[in-house]
Parts: C-alpha cells; sequence; structure tokens
C-alpha cells in the first residue's frame, strides 16, 4: 500500500489494521515538496514494493504528472493492478471508521 500524503496521521492501531491488508505501507510526504521529487520517490518506491492500492492522503491538489505517471501504470502496466482511492474510502472499507474532516 502506498500512501501520498499526510491529511490524516494513522494512530498505530489503525496501522496495524491496515497491515493485516498489506504487509508493507509505505507513506509519501507530498506538502511543500517539489513534484518531481514525489515523483521520483513515488516511482521508486513501487519498483521496490508493486502495489495494488494507492492511497490519496492529501489536502493539496495532486500535480498532473503524478496523476499522468498514476493512469499510465493503472492502464498500459498490465503487471500492475491499481486500486486508487481517497483517505476517505480507506477509513471506511478498511478501518470502519466515518472520516469527518477538521472543516467540518
Amino acid at each position: 500500500m502506498i500512501i501520498l500524503g499526510r491529511k490524516h496521521k494513522f494512530k498505530e492501531f489503525e496501522l496495524n489494521q491496515l497491515k493485516k491488508i498489506s504487509p508493507t505501507i509505505i507513506q509519501i510526504k507530498y506538502r511543500d515538496r517539489e513534484e518531481s521529487e514525489v515523483l521520483k520517490e513515488l516511482s521508486a518506491a513501487v519498483k521496490k514494493h508493486p502495489s495494488s492500492l494507492f492511497v490519496l492522503n492529501t489536502k493539496a491538489k495532486v500535480g498532473d504528472e503524478i496523476i499522468k505517471y498514476l493512469t499510465n501504470l493503472h492502464v498500459k502496466e498490465h503487471k500492475y493492478t491499481l486500486d486508487i482511492i481517497s483517505i476517505e474510502t480507506l477509513m471506511e472499507r478498511y478501518l470502519r471508521k466515518c472520516y469527518i474532516p477538521d472543516s467540518h
């Protein structure tokens, strides 16, 4: 599982639950970084740990190059089965929680 951003900061028990689904969890910081730097780290993470689950966990707009890269993995590279979900979906589907953002 690859998690992009830190909108939600996971508690230890949440990470333990997620490790039952995916033993390897890679969190990539997104805020205050150049898109090319994030893309490089993301690409290295995918090559080292091909993941079937990618979580968008950021308030910031995800850059076009990252979206293009993920789309390419999902559509053109048949060796990856990629499910791209939001943090809200992850919380509901895998942690059985309702995510309520700070703004509410």
